[in-house]
């Protein structure tokens, strides 16, 4: 099932977060995503096996996948593939026309899904995160609301 995330699940979706080390968000950034209704959650009933957080600028027509994670033990299941299938229907459905994200250009599982989904390289972003690593920037746009 997959909802909005609530400020029980705050205290999962940080421990999932902290799978991304030095890059990961902190406990009162994911607190704001979620009062903000930013953040959406995949549960397995009481068990959150993932998450991702959408944002935007505010009239703005484009939204930004900000993160997105599976729990280690529940990776390699597709449940990325259903965490963004559903992350674009809200997207759509709130009236936006595309969605960009950044990806660690090592990061060979997710740019695999994300060509898989559509979303198209735009731009190399050199020395993106906080080690050094460099991203790229991918854009998708979506199709009207149906």
């Amino acid at each position: 099932m997959i909802r909005l995330a609530t400020l029980e699940d705050l205290e999962s979706v940080c421990s999932i977060e902290q799978q991304f080390g030095a890059e990961a968000f902190s406990k009162s950034s994911l607190r704001r995503f979620i009062m903000n209704n930013q953040t959406i959650v995949l549960c397995s009933e009481e068990i959150v096996l993932g998450y991702a957080t959408l944002i935007s600028r505010k009239n703005s027509k484009q939204a930004r996948l900000y993160s997105i994670a599976v729990a280690e033990p529940y990776q390699g299941r597709r449940l990325g593939l259903i965490i963004m299938h559903a992350l674009e229907d809200i997207a759509i459905n709130n009236g936006y026309e595309s969605i960009t994200l950044e990806v660690g250009w090592e990061n060979k599982r997710a740019i695999q899904l994300y060509n898989r989904m559509e979303y198209k390289e735009i731009a190399i972003l050199d020395n993106y995160y906080s080690d050094g690593t460099s991203a790229i920037k991918m854009k998708k746009i979506l199709p009207r609301s149906k």
